[in-house]
């Protein structure tokens, strides 16, 4: 038998090893990661996975922000826009004998106006907060801003919510006269009033990050329909006297400059 066939059935005694071959070196040889390179992947591999968990964390509380905000936003310039449009119309289209506002308050008010197209005359409106709050949100201190028409007997024509998200303080009013001095508030006499300053405070219907985020806007008010609005307070006519006619080509009218205004001011 020849050294050839031995080797292959197995029976050569001295068969020759080539160098880097057998079992270890094929071990040596084979892809693979050691203990510390593994631990090394798996930690890079959690710090990035708690990084990208705190960025959509983070992005979820800013769109939730974003959100709330808007919503308060969106209360406040409906309550303001109501109030606004309302009682710009103070007096508009009253009988003479009835007053234009029956009470200004700090917290609400009622006034006479021609609101209704399909009620004859003009109606009593009034606006303050819901005292009851409002039920459907979790906020304790969240409330409505109501408004409530009336005709000249006292029968409710309407009554509805015209703004949600309000605070329970969050409606207040100062009052001006024509010259825009404050007036004493409730104003004892409202046929005073000439300027209005509205304020309204605005809360989150629900928690963020734990507390019920607040917002205040304001808007002032000059009533067209108030004699002693600045709107409406031109200075005083001057004095004419008589047209002469010195000659046949001209005609003279000598007059008197104004110092005061309608609402008395200078």
């Amino acid at each position: 038998m020849s050294r050839v066939e031995g080797e292959q059935n197995g029976t050569g005694r001295n068969r020759p090893v080539a160098a880097g071959s057998g079992p270890r070196a094929l071990a040596r040889g084979r892809g693979g990661f050691t203990l510390v390179e593994t631990m090394v992947v798996l930690t890079i591999t959690g710090i990035m996975s708690v990084a990208l968990m705190q960025m959509v964390q983070v992005g979820q509380r800013s769109s939730e922000r974003n959100q709330v905000l808007a919503e308060m936003q969106q209360n406040a310039r409906v309550g303001l826009q109501q109030l606004a449009d309302d009682i710009r119309h103070v007096s508009y289209g009253k009988d003479p004998t009835q007053p234009s506002i029956n009470y200004a308050g700090p917290d609400s008010v009622d006034f006479v106006a021609d609101l209704l197209s399909d009620n004859p005359g003009a109606e009593e409106v009034a606006f303050f907060l819901a005292p009851d709050g409002d039920p459907d949100t979790p906020n304790p201190d969240d409330t409505m801003l109501m408004k409530v028409v009336r005709d000249t007997a006292g029968v409710v024509l309407s009554s509805a919510p015209q703004a949600y998200g309000i605070t329970s303080t969050g409606l207040a009013f100062r009052w001006f006269n024509g010259g825009g001095t404050e007036l004493a508030n409730p104003v004892p006499q409202p046929e005073q009033v000439g300027e209005i300053l509205i304020t309204l405070n605005v809360a989150s219907s629900r928690p963020l990050d734990g507390t019920y985020p607040e917002m205040e806007v304001s808007t002032t008010i000059y009533p067209r329909n108030l004699p002693l609005s600045p709107a409406r307070s031109r200075p005083n006519p001057p004095g004419c006297s008589p047209l002469t006619f010195p000659d046949c080509e001209s005609a003279t009218l000598t007059w008197t400059t104004p110092t005061t205004n309608t609402d008395g001011t200078t």
